[in-house]
């Protein structure tokens, strides 16, 4: 049986789109060539709240290679 590899946050989009409680929490992808100061006015719920960043690719040890950012605010990121 074939089968595809799924990103963290297709996954995540997937189960946001099944949960009743919609402000349990937000995602948002952010990719190479997107404007940054764009992307912060369409959504201001992102100097609101305290976040996780993650390099959403297949890269093993994200944690000990200092790939992932937690409790940040936008401003740190």
């Amino acid at each position: 049986m074939g089968y595809k590899d799924l990103l963290e946050y297709q996954v995540k989009s997937l189960y946001y789109n099944f949960i009743d409680d919609k402000n349990i929490y937000k995602i948002l992808r952010y990719r190479k060539g997107d404007n940054f100061s764009e992307l912060k006015k369409n959504n201001d719920w992102l100097n609101n709240v305290e976040l996780v960043c993650k390099l959403d690719q297949k890269v093993k040890r994200r944690g000990k290679n200092g790939l992932v950012l937690l409790n940040k605010n936008i401003d740190e990121v």
